[in-house]
């Protein structure tokens, strides 16, 4: 997301590779990585009230506007600050 004009989240696969190396200690792989996401987008979703995080939200077709939506909504809002972000970074 650093300034972008349009991020994109990295592959599940990716994601999977990063926490590896940040936590050894736990299992990670794409799956996992696609489930905590998705349980993320409900959460905001259901507790925060962002709409178009789930896909019976967005009309179709729904291509990358899930991803678009999780990326910028929160950013947007001020859900998430660049504080937040800056204790994801370390």
């Amino acid at each position: 997301m650093r300034n972008e004009p349009q991020p994109q989240p990295p592959a599940r696969a990716r994601v999977a590779f990063e926490l590896t190396e940040l936590r050894p200690d736990e299992q990670w792989g794409p799956k996992r990585a696609a489930r905590i996401v998705a349980k993320v987008r409900e959460r905001l979703s259901k507790e925060a009230g962002i709409p178009g995080l789930l896909e019976e939200e967005v009309p179709p077709p729904v291509g990358n506007a899930l991803n678009h939506n999780l990326l910028t909504h929160p950013l947007v809002t001020t859900t998430i600050v660049k504080e937040d972000l800056r204790i994801l970074g370390g």
